[in-house]
């Protein structure tokens, strides 16, 4: 089960196509707000306003054309048309969000924090196995305790 918060950068899934939902597959959007809705005929539902305004170059090809021009033919993208707004709200029935049904957080930004941890942490002991002091023992210890809980061979 997935757990959201504001200021989680998301990416919609698949599942958008089967709904009236203006994003597209792959497309990134920061979530900016969630409220429950106290509506009883909208019980278990959240709304949720994204914003995709950071992501313009991201997402430039990965928007859907599924909107009509005036042959009515299905050649638009939502940017293309006169309803975008780089902020847009939907209401998801809140299980479907717990499961990631509709979006998935974007994990590309942490898997790039975590090659620069395995990096660093390679360095680092490289320089303190150089060094024949007590500290440097400890320190070379820290971080070998450190590559064995993120899991870095070697």
């Amino acid at each position: 089960m997935a757990t959201f918060k504001v200021g989680d950068i998301i990416i919609f899934t698949d599942a958008v196509l089967r709904e009236e939902i203006d994003a597209s597959p792959g497309i990134k959007a920061r979530i900016k707000s969630f409220d429950k809705s106290e509506d009883h005929e909208l019980d278990h539902c959240v709304k949720v306003l994204f914003d995709v305004s950071e992501f313009v170059e991201y997402n430039k090809n990965k928007w859907e054309a599924n909107y009509f021009d005036e042959e009515r033919d299905p050649t638009l993208t939502y940017p293309e048309t006169k309803y975008y707004d780089p902020k847009f709200s939907y209401y998801f029935d809140e299980n479907d969000v717990a499961e990631e049904k509709y979006f998935k957080v974007d994990d590309s930004e942490i898997k790039v924090d975590l090659d620069f941890v395995v990096k660093y942490l390679k360095k680092l002991r490289e320089v303190y196995s150089e060094e024949n002091t007590l500290i440097g023992e400890k320190k070379l210890a820290v971080i070998e305790g450190l590559m064995e809980t993120f899991g870095i061979k070697e």
